[in-house]
């Protein structure tokens, strides 16, 4: 069965997740490309299990200093209860709404307004300290999941981007939207790779962030206030070449030997027409 993990905080106490915590903090691995306070979107399947993190969703309660407190949700993706579809739903819903905002930073969110009424403010307080509660808080994941699926979502328009092994565009664009959310899709179902909005990354990060084992994984990268159209990144599979290398080295010598000659024979052509001019010209 899938598990929802639910991170907030009260008025007082800081933040940390509610009834239980997932197993492992996993999403740290990417801290050096993203400000995980601010949107990040993060779905990766390198190992045949599927793990969502969205973060920054906005509620409408306020800490004690009146700053807007966040929820960030990690789901832990069981294929076998059939869910991919309304986790879609959630994770496209997330990115329409950083993709409409000032600077995609949203300060208002049906995601956010959702959990607000699934977990009021005096419950979560009491989750915080004593991590129970009078109410079922299974019952109030199930609210939530009810809530996602009323959520509005359209199919998006497929690109030709599935077959690129990695990618990235603007998250303001609509093409790299749609492979974005194509690849969601695959990876939520059956395939393998990452989808990330990481708001620190660029085009550059991403071979950084590709896995080890590069086997049928894909990666698309959404980069924030970037209107780019969705761009292959060409792979240097660093072993192979050096295998080719290695196989080819006597006619790769050859070559680098054939092109010394015809090196020095223009240097010798050069020397004996710019030579001949000038000790013409040195005879009086």
């Amino acid at each position: 069965m899938s598990q929802i993990f639910i991170e907030t905080r009260g008025k007082s106490i800081d933040y940390r997740f509610l009834v239980k915590s997932p197993s492992e903090s996993w999403w740290r691995t990417y801290s050096q490309w993203t400000a995980f306070e601010n949107p990040t979107l993060i779905i990766e399947n390198t190992s045949g299990a599927t793990q969502i993190y969205l973060s920054a969703i906005p509620s409408k309660r306020k800490d004690r200093t009146q700053t807007t407190i966040r929820y960030t949700l990690v789901i832990e993706l069981d294929r076998s209860d059939s869910n991919d579809d309304l986790f879609l739903k959630l994770i496209s819903k997330w990115l329409e709404e950083v993709k409409t905002a000032p600077k995609n930073l949203p300060k208002k969110s049906e995601i956010g307004d959702l959990l607000d009424r699934c977990f009021p403010e005096n419950m979560v307080e009491e989750l915080l300290i004593k991590r129970q509660n009078e109410e079922n808080p299974e019952e109030m994941i199930e609210n939530l999941k009810s809530g996602i699926s009323n959520f509005q979502f359209s199919k998006p328009k497929e690109e030709n981007t599935l077959r690129y092994k990695m990618w990235w565009g603007g998250i303001n664009n609509q093409k790299s939207n749609n492979s974005w959310i194509s690849l969601v899709s695959k990876l939520l179902k059956e395939g393998y790779g990452k989808a990330l909005l990481l708001n620190l990354a660029g085009e550059n990060d991403l071979k950084q962030l590709l896995p080890t084992d590069q086997n049928n994984q894909n990666i698309g990268l959404l980069i924030i206030e970037n209107d780019q159209e969705p761009t292959e990144i060409p792979i240097f599979n660093r072993q192979s070449d050096f295998d080719k290398i290695g196989r080819n080295w006597p006619s790769i010598l050859t070559k680098l030997s054939a092109i010394k000659y015809v090196v020095l024979l223009i240097f010798i052509a050069l020397f004996v027409v710019f030579g001949r001019n000038f000790f013409l010209k040195t005879i009086p």
